[in-house]
């Protein structure tokens, strides 16, 4: 018997999960019920302790030309705020490990590794430091199905991409992201960018990786817990590389640390319409 192929099994999975879940979104006054109570619990989340709405001391600076920027719109972000020098420049590890602290509340455990392979790719001449756009190398962090870059073979793989970023974000239908819209986002750019890049590669620890990022700006703007985080503070932060403090985000009362990153991790891979090594 002849079986279809991989690809298009997958793809179609998650055409017809994501379609179903769409409709039911809009349609089920439970999950019109669910949404009103997430909206709820995360706006209570992020204003929780009358947070600066201007981030005191680290107000928001687009970077000025020269400025070197990475293909992560989390460590642009603390860039553009001052928390990582302005000028994407000789950045240490301490001065790394401090602006992620001060910033969104991660602990070291959760970004060591990027340090570590940030300083891989050091291109500063001190193996103790490295600029931002030293980890544009591909396959470093950086993989093909970014979430708002393009793949490397079609040369920028390190700027916002609207065009891509427009296709993550249709999967953000409500208020709120929850672990199933943005599992889902996650999916679609690995179908769509494998469709489209003759020169499409990812493994499936890339695959996981790609899931990661998508647990840490969960955590980082909204619930840890739940994995929920509000549209719009997502939106800002892509599109802005900005804090969305002036939207009423907070900064996390408790540390994020690796073993909330990978509980929601799992959360997010059980909520795939596909299974890793499918897409």
């Amino acid at each position: 018997m002849r079986h279809p192929p991989r690809q298009k099994t997958c793809e179609a999975n998650l055409t017809d999960s994501s379609s179903r879940a769409h409709h039911q979104s809009v349609t089920s006054p439970k999950m019109k019920g669910a949404i009103l109570v997430a909206v709820s619990l995360v706006i209570g989340l992020s204003s929780a302790g009358g947070c600066p709405r201007n981030l005191d001391g680290h107000p928001w600076k687009a970077p000025r030309p020269g400025d070197r920027r990475s293909p992560c719109p989390g460590l642009n972000a603390l860039a553009n705020h001052g928390y990582l020098p302005r000028d994407g420049f000789n950045i240490s590890a301490e001065q790394y490990f401090k602006a992620v602290d001060e910033g969104v509340n991660f602990s070291r455990d959760v970004i060591a590794e990027l340090i570590t392979k940030g300083l891989s790719a050091s291109t500063t001449g001190n193996s103790n430091t490295f600029n931002l756009d030293d980890i544009n190398k591909h396959n470093l962090i950086e993989h093909d199905s970014s979430l708002s870059r393009n793949d490397i073979f079609f040369g920028d793989n390190h700027s916002f991409n609207p065009t891509i970023w427009n296709s993550t974000r249709a999967w953000f239908s409500e208020p709120v992201v929850r672990i199933e819209h943005a599992s889902r986002a996650v999916v679609q750019r690995l179908v769509a960018a494998r469709a489209s890049n003759p020169a499409f590669s990812i493994t499936e620890e890339q695959e996981q990786l790609a899931a990661g990022a998508t647990a840490l700006y969960l955590s980082a703007l909204g619930d840890k817990v739940n994995g929920t985080a509000l549209r719009d503070h997502v939106r800002v932060f892509f599109e802005q590389e900005r804090l969305p403090a002036a939207e009423g985000w907070c900064r996390a009362k408790e540390p994020v640390t690796r073993s909330d990153i990978g509980a929601l991790l799992n959360k997010l891979n059980a909520a795939r319409p596909v299974p890793i090594g499918c897409s």
